[in-house]
C-alpha cells in the first residue's frame, strides 16, 4: 500500500500539524507501507492508494477537481477556517475524504453531511510520559504557555489586553513561553517586543522550541498551563500538559472542551478578560493561588501510539 503526503516539509517549521504529519509518515513507514513526501509546487505526484493533503494546501487540492487523480484523495484538517467550510460541498462532490485530528471538528463535519465512511477521526498519537511532578515552590506562580507565535494562537492579544495600570509582580508570577517564532516573524517580533519590555522582561521567559522530553521535564516544574487560542482543532500542548499532570487554564473554543473538564482538569474561560482577572489575583495572592491550582485533579489520559493510529488509517483506507 502506498501513501503520498502533500504536506509542508516537516523540517521547515515546527507546528502541531507538521509534527502530526511527520510522526504519521514515520509510523506508516515503520509498519511497512510505502510513504512518499511530495512538495506542493511539484507536478502531480506518483500513483498512490491514498494521497493525504495538508489543510495549508487546500487551494491546490481544489484545483484537482477536473483532473481526477488516481487513488483516494484525503484532506487532513489541521485547521478550521471560513474557506474550509465554504469548500466542504465541493470537496464532497470531488469524492475527497476528510481526516480530522479532534472530536470537535469531526462532529462538525458529520453535521455538514459527510458520512462516517468519508470522515475519519485520527487523533495524534504519542506516548504516556513517566513524569514525576516536582513540588513547585509556592511563589512565584509558574505558568507555561506552549504556542507558536502566530496570530491564531492568541498570545499577542493576551499580553496586549493585560491592563497597563496593573503590571504583574515578578516575585509572584512568571510565564514560561514555548513556541516557534519563525512562522510569522513580524507577529513574533510584536510578541517578543512586549515580553522584553520594561513591564514584562522579569515576568516572561521565552524558551523557543525545545524537544518533547525536555518540555515534559520543564512542565513538571510549573503550576499550570495557559491556553489562549480559540481555534484548536486538537490541542497537543493541552494533551501534553494533561499527561504531565498539570491543570489547564484555557479559553473556550474548538476542541478544548473535549480535552478539559471544567473544575476537574482546570478552568475554562469565556473570554480573555475573565482569565486575566484571575491571573491578576494570582499576582496579588500567589500562595493562595498555588493552593487553588493544586486543588485540581487532572484525569489520566489514554493516548494511542502512532503505530496504533497508522494501523487505524490503513484499516479505514481498505474499507473506503
Amino acid at each position: 500500500m502506498k501513501f503520498v503526503f502533500r504536506v509542508p516539509d516537516p523540517n521547515l517549521f515546527t507546528s502541531g500539524g507538521n509534527v502530526y504529519n511527520d510522526r504519521l509518515m514515520r509510523a506508516l513507514s515503520d509498519a511497512g507501507f510505502q510513504v512518499v513526501l511530495h512538495a506542493e509546487d511539484q507536478p502531480p505526484g506518483p500513483l498512490s492508494d491514498l494521497t493525504l493533503w495538508d489543510t495549508l494546501f487546500l487551494p491546490s487540492l481544489l484545483q484537482q477537481k477536473n483532473i481526477h487523480p488516481p487513488g483516494i484523495q484525503a484532506l487532513i484538517l489541521h485547521s478550521d477556517s471560513a474557506h474550509l467550510r465554504q469548500s466542504l460541498e465541493l470537496l464532497k462532490q470531488m469524492g475527497v475524504v476528510l481526516i480530522t485530528t479532534g472530536q470537535y471538528l469531526y462532529d462538525q463535519i458529520i453535521e455538514q453531511g459527510f458520512s462516517k465512511q468519508d470522515c475519519l477521526l485520527l487523533e495524534p498519537g504519542g506516548f504516556q510520559p513517566v513524569v514525576q511532578r516536582v513540588s513547585a515552590p509556592d511563589v512565584p506562580v509558574n505558568l507555561a504557555m506552549v504556542a507558536n507565535l502566530t496570530k491564531d494562537k492568541g498570545v499577542l492579544s493576551f499580553f496586549s489586553q493585560w491592563p497597563n495600570t496593573i503590571p504583574p509582580d515578578p516575585t509572584a508570577l512568571h510565564f514560561h513561553l514555548y513556541g516557534d517564532p519563525s512562522i510569522d516573524p513580524g507577529h513574533a517580533r510584536e510578541i517578543l517586543g512586549i515580553c522584553n519590555s520594561l513591564e514584562w522582561k522579569e515576568v516572561v521567559t521565552f524558551h523557543g522550541i525545545v524537544p518533547q522530553v525536555q518540555l515534559f521535564q520543564e512542565l513538571a516544574h510549573c503550576h499550570a498551563l495557559i491556553s489562549v487560542s480559540r481555534t484548536e482543532t486538537y490541542g497537543m500542548a493541552i494533551r501534553d500538559a494533561r499527561a504531565a499532570g498539570l491543570p489547564v487554564l484555557a479559553l473556550l473554543g474548538g476542541n478544548i472542551p473535549y480535552l478539559i473538564e471544567d473544575g476537574t482538569d482546570g478552568k475554562l474561560y469565556p473570554d480573555l478578560t475573565s482569565m486575566i482577572t484571575d491571573l491578576i489575583s494570582f499576582s496579588a495572592h500567589p500562595v493562595q493561588s498555588c493552593h487553588w491550582l493544586q486543588g485540581f485533579s487532572p484525569r489520566p489520559l489514554n493516548i494511542p501510539s502512532w503505530k496504533q493510529q497508522a494501523e487505524k488509517l490503513a484499516i479505514w483506507m481498505r474499507r473506503a
